[in-house]
């Protein structure tokens, strides 16, 4: 819930799942979107339930508690306004929210942030890069 912009739900829904997706989140997430509204109309109140799982890297594998085990990389993510071409300067305090929130909970490292939002000023710039630890790109394709 942005103070800039006015998101509908599906849109909020849509920039939810794009950066979950790019955060290393598996395919099988959830983004439950709640509008007072409905759908297809800008919502001030609009707001999100989200649910995903992310792969860690095994620190030890003698663990007898240890789930599946799938491949994983580091991939370099560089969020900003226009990469990918769906951010925009007002999506600035969504980005703060997810860094906070999502983000903290999927593993990164060497996160960078830059910018700062400028509430009622669809001006602000951000910038946020991190490594992620997320499925092989071979891997998804199964």
């Amino acid at each position: 819930m942005g103070v800039t912009s006015t998101y509908s739900c599906d849109g909020l829904g849509d920039k939810l799942q794009l950066l979950l997706r790019l955060a290393g989140a598996r395919g099988d997430m959830r983004v439950a979107p709640l509008c007072a509204r409905g759908f297809g109309v800008p919502d001030k109140l609009a707001q999100a339930a989200i649910g995903f799982s992310s792969l860690r890297p095994v620190v030890d594998d003698s663990s007898t508690n240890a789930g599946p085990v799938a491949s994983g990389v580091w991939r370099h993510i560089e969020l900003a306004t226009g990469r990918p071409r769906e951010l925009r300067d007002g999506d600035c305090e969504l980005m703060e929210q997810f860094r906070n929130s999502a983000l903290a909970m999927s593993t990164t490292r060497n996160v960078q942030t830059s910018g700062e939002c400028i509430p009622n000023q669809a001006s602000g710039s951000f910038s946020e890069q991190f490594d992620v630890f997320a499925q092989a790109i071979e891997d998804q394709a199964q």
